[in-house]
């Protein structure tokens, strides 16, 4: 993977297209600001996560958070984007299984 295509967004967020799509993650990780902000609206202090994450630091936490705030509409889209594959996959799922005949 070619260094050039890292795309800096601020000092601890990047992005690179062949990296989860292109959504912005944590330099020099394959964590996604998405993840963080996910633990942040569970109620999750940006204090605690690095205990989630213990690969990250508090400073790269505050710094998703802030990428998250100055872009919310576009990490709002990726979250009710991968909400809706989720429902998708257990849907298919459980139709996969024969629980569901088609029938309401």
């Amino acid at each position: 993977m070619s260094q050039n295509a890292y795309q800096a967004v601020s000092r601890y967020v990047t992005r690179h297209p062949e990296i989860l799509q292109g959504e912005p993650i944590i330099v020099g990780t394959r964590t996604s600001v998405r993840v963080i902000v996910e633990l942040w609206r569970l109620g999750i202090t940006p204090e605690e996560i690095p205990m989630h994450l213990p690969h990250l630091q508090l400073v790269q936490i505050f710094d998703a958070l802030s990428f998250y705030l100055d872009n919310e509409e576009e990490i709002n889209t990726t979250l009710l984007n991968q909400s809706m594959k989720k429902i998708t996959l257990k849907s298919k799922s459980f139709v996969d299984t024969g629980f569901y005949d088609g029938h309401i």
